[in-house]
């Protein structure tokens, strides 16, 4: 890497679906290639168009951001394998450009579906299918995924998920196993995060005087199962507790 560059990025704009021009100083225009990334995404090409400007195109689109990002700039030698120039952001004057989700081309219509799930849902949103991309990304449909089966620059189709409800299972059969998201409540509230936070180390402490309880709450139609409960009662009150040994039961 060249950190002796004067090398810089003063700015960026999108030109359309696909095209950002970014702007800047001590573009190398020989014996480099260059690659930009923005939001987590790298450009499908980059074209040199002189010390100042790159023309930088992404075939599935401009990766969604609503915030403001720098796209980073590479400049990779063509023969020197493993040396290359980074262009940093002029901090003063630039502070990145954002290209936030534009879903004005969609009908705003819910779609009428199984379900059994396996219906196309059509989603117009340039640049979603860029920033698809990343593993961390995906289509949420009722708390399952929408896998993509087609995308290009303008948006992506994906196929509805099976949707397992109390009322599809009675009804329809319909089962599936996901991750079930709830609301914890506990008699101590400030206490709920250990009882799932996986670590029977982290003790929750019992302050209610009364009753000790907590709950799951599940979105409607949804019904959660729990087959296992794990817990160590360090002590109550000044008593601790000891294993009777006779019939097994334990004694506080």
């Amino acid at each position: 890497m060249d950190s002796a560059t004067n090398v810089i990025v003063t700015g960026a704009s999108i030109d359309s679906t696909t095209v950002m021009t970014v702007t800047g100083d001590f573009f190398p225009t020989a014996d480099y290639d260059a690659v930009v990334s923005f939001a987590g995404i790298n450009s499908s090409s980059v074209s040199i168009d002189d010390a100042n400007t790159l023309t930088v195109t992404f075939d599935n689109g401009i990766p969604i951001s609503d915030v403001a990002k720098e796209p980073e700039v590479f400049f990779w030698h063509q023969t020197n394998t493993g040396y290359y120039i980074r262009a940093y952001n002029d901090i003063v004057d630039f502070f990145g450009i954002s290209n936030p989700m534009d879903l004005t081309g969609n009908t705003g219509s819910p779609i009428n579906c199984s379900y059994a799930g396996g219906c196309n849902y059509d989603i117009v949103a340039p640049g979603l299918a860029s920033s698809l991309e990343l593993d961390t990304n995906y289509i949420d449909v009722c708390g399952n995924v929408c896998e993509v089966v087609s995308s290009d620059a303008t948006g992506v189709t994906c196929s509805v998920p099976a949707v397992a409800t109390s009322y599809s299972v009675e009804n329809y059969s319909i089962l599936k196993s996901a991750t079930l998201t709830a609301t914890m409540d506990a008699s101590t509230p400030s206490e709920v995060s250990k009882l799932t936070d996986g670590n029977n180390m982290n003790d929750y402490t019992e302050t209610a005087t009364d009753s000790c309880w907590f709950s799951m709450s599940f979105a409607n139609g949804y019904v959660g199962t729990m087959d296992e409960v794990k817990f160590f009662v360090s002590y109550i009150g000044a008593s601790k507790p000891e294993w009777d040994g006779t019939d097994g039961t334990l004694s506080l």
